[in-house]
């Protein structure tokens, strides 16, 4: 096995191993290369968890919506996925970053329309 073959399958392990969740939903950055965002919010959905998750870069924002942070945070409740951020330090955190925001807009596009048909009513506080 090449060197950077051998690297990358480290950094896969490593990242398996740091894999953050709550209830069932990737939390972490890292977490994202292993999960199914619409698997997830099938699940949070069932548990009557209705929060879209919002990732961090030059601002905080909930992909996949239209609605602004503040608007997401008031009308759903927001869960932030810890280690998003502008600031790239390490070479992978691009390739995480932009996985983390594909999960997000496809969890949270599952969400929207849930609220769009019917299945939440109402304003929430956010958390």
């Amino acid at each position: 096995m090449g060197a950077a073959r051998s690297g990358l399958l480290g950094f896969m392990v490593a990242l398996s191993a740091a894999c953050g969740r709550v209830d069932d939903r990737c939390t972490q950055v890292s977490c994202v290369v292993f999960s199914d965002s619409s698997s997830d919010a099938q699940r949070a959905l069932t548990r009557g968890d209705f929060r879209l998750l919002a990732v961090r870069g030059y601002s905080v924002e909930a992909p996949g919506t239209d609605f602004n942070y503040g608007e997401a945070r008031r009308r759903f409740g927001t869960l932030e996925i810890d280690g998003t951020s502008d600031d790239l330090a390490w070479p992978w955190d691009g390739y995480l970053n932009d996985r983390a925001r594909d999960y997000a807009a496809k969890y949270n596009r599952i969400i929207v329309s849930a609220h769009s048909e019917g299945a939440i009513s109402g304003e929430r506080d956010a958390p």
